[in-house]
C-alpha cells in the first residue's frame, strides 16, 4: 500500500507542473491575442484574423465582425507558428482574375463600373506575408475536380522544397494549405488587399 501511495506521489509531482507550464502557455498566447487585436482595432482600415484554431478567416473593422469564412481542412508545413501580427505582401493568383468588358452604349452597358467581380475571383491562390509566412488557399469542392488535386499535390511537393534548397538559409518559412468553398475563396480573395495587417492565430 505504501508502495502504491510513493508510486502516485511520484506521478503527480511530473504531472502538475506540466499542466502549470501548459496552462501558462495558453494565458500567454490569450494575452498576446488581445494585444494585437486591440492595437489592429486602433486603426483606421480593416483587418484579418486568420484563426486556424477555430478554422476561420475574419475581417474585421475596430473589432466588429464584417465577414467570416469557414475553413474546411488546413495543412502544416515548415516553421514553427505563434499568435503574431503578420503584415500582408502580396497575392499570387494560379489563374488571373477575369476580366469583364464593358463597353459604353453596348448590352454591358447597364453594369456596373467594376473592373473585377467576385464572380469571376480566382479560387486557388497564395498569400505570401513579410514574416515569412505563405497561406495557399484551395478550393474544397467536388466541382473543383481535376485542378483542386492538382494544387494539393502541388503545395505538398513545394512546401517541402525550401527546407531543401534553402541549406544553410536560417530565413523563416511557414506553409500553410487552407481547403475553403470555392464561395468564400473568391470573397476572401477580392478582400485582402496588399499592405493589409493580420493577426494570425495557430492551430491547436
Amino acid at each position: 500500500m505504501a508502495s502504491l501511495f510513493t508510486l502516485l506521489l511520484f506521478l503527480l509531482a511530473f504531472s502538475f507542473p506540466e499542466s502549470a507550464n501548459s496552462l501558462a502557455d495558453i494565458r500567454k498566447d490569450e494575452k498576446q491575442q488581445l494585444e494585437i487585436e486591440l492595437a489592429l482595432a486602433k486603426k483606421d482600415r480593416i483587418y484579418a484574423v486568420f484563426d486556424l484554431r477555430g478554422k476561420k478567416i475574419q475581417l474585421k473593422a475596430k473589432s466588429l465582425q464584417l465577414q467570416s469564412f469557414p475553413i474546411n481542412n488546413i495543412r502544416f508545413r515548415g516553421d514553427a507558428l505563434g499568435v503574431e501580427l503578420i503584415n500582408f505582401e502580396r497575392k499570387e493568383s494560379f489563374q488571373a482574375p477575369e476580366r469583364r468588358e464593358i463597353r459604353p452604349g453596348g448590352k454591358n452597358a447597364g453594369d456596373k463600373v467594376m473592373a473585377l467581380e467576385l464572380a469571376h475571383m480566382p479560387t486557388h491562390f497564395i498569400m505570401h506575408f513579410k514574416e515569412g509566412i505563405e497561406l495557399t488557399v484551395v478550393a474544397d469542392s467536388p466541382d473543383a475536380g481535376l485542378a483542386r488535386h492538382m494544387h494539393r499535390w502541388a503545395w505538398e511537393l513545394t512546401a517541402r522544397l525550401p527546407k531543401i534548397i534553402r541549406g544553410g538559409d536560417k530565413r523563416r518559412l511557414v506553409n500553410v494549405m487552407l481547403l475553403m468553398e470555392p464561395s468564400a475563396a473568391r470573397a476572401l480573395y477580392w478582400y485582402v488587399s496588399e499592405n493589409a495587417e493580420a493577426l494570425i492565430i495557430p492551430g491547436g
